[in-house]
């Protein structure tokens, strides 16, 4: 009966380790109802509101912010909670696009650049944008340059300062990335910038961290049954002594 048990045992354990490994390498986050409670400020200069429409999108509800554009140029930092990614355990992104459809309610424009989270400290790629239409919604398909972020501070006067020295780290060895979007715009004169945000998929490409070969795994798994069946043996010859 015991040696029944090992060998069931041991059995079992082959038949969870053989599973099939995943072998998707996009991961993309969306949002498409823009709950407050999914969203938060992580920087701002100039900013008069950033909330949830519930009508008006394209369609249903979207994102929408309004900055107060002056003398110096405003902007705001957001971060969606649900839009983590943990390069250490899920591998190496080696690809980012955000696709995103943007409006602006006025005849002055908006920019939308790509902001990431990690280790508390800010990023940002300001050299590819999406810039919001006057009244229609326009679609943007915005592909990325990793070697573009760089390190994003701000201070109490709405100065900007972009370190392109400090970037994330994209690799294995990475931490937690959460992403969102860096909102800024301009004009002349004095006037309320509002604009809106819906239908954003961010698109990751990801390098999926190393798995066991199947073949690997049965060979290793077999090795521990024979391993079972000969200590079952010695036993079984130690007590007829």
């Amino acid at each position: 009966m015991t040696r029944h048990c090992v060998l069931l045992s041991l059995f079992l354990v082959a038949s969870a380790a053989t599973a099939p490994e995943a072998g998707a390498n996009q991961v993309v986050f969306s949002d498409s109802i823009y709950a407050d409670a999914d969203w938060t400020i992580v920087n701002q200069f100039g900013l008069i509101s950033a909330g949830q429409q519930p009508t008006g999108g394209n369609p249903g509800s979207y994102r929408q912010v309004a900055l107060s554009v002056g003398q110096n140029i405003p902007f705001v930092g957001q971060l969606n909670r649900n839009f983590v990614y943990n390069p250490s355990v899920s591998g190496e992104i080696t690809g980012i696009t955000y696709k995103i459809d943007l409006e602006t309610t006025n005849a002055e424009g908006a920019t939308y650049l790509a902001l990431l989270s990690q280790n508390g400290n800010l990023y940002i790629e300001t050299m590819h944008t999406g810039n919001a239409s006057p009244n229609t919604w326009l679609t943007e398909n915005i592909v990325l340059n990793l070697a573009d972020f760089a390190l994003l501070r701000t201070n109490s006067q709405g100065n900007v300062i972009i370190d392109p020295n400090s970037p994330p780290d994209f690799s294995v060895s990475g931490s937690p990335i959460t992403f969102g979007y860096e909102v800024t715009a301009g004009g002349a004169g004095f006037f309320t910038s509002i604009t809106g945000i819906d239908n954003d998929p961010i698109i990751l490409t990801v390098t999926p961290s190393a798995v066991p070969e199947p073949t690997t795994v049965v060979l290793s798994l077999t090795a521990l049954v024979f391993m079972g069946i000969m200590y079952l043996r010695r036993r079984r010859k130690g007590a007829v002594a």
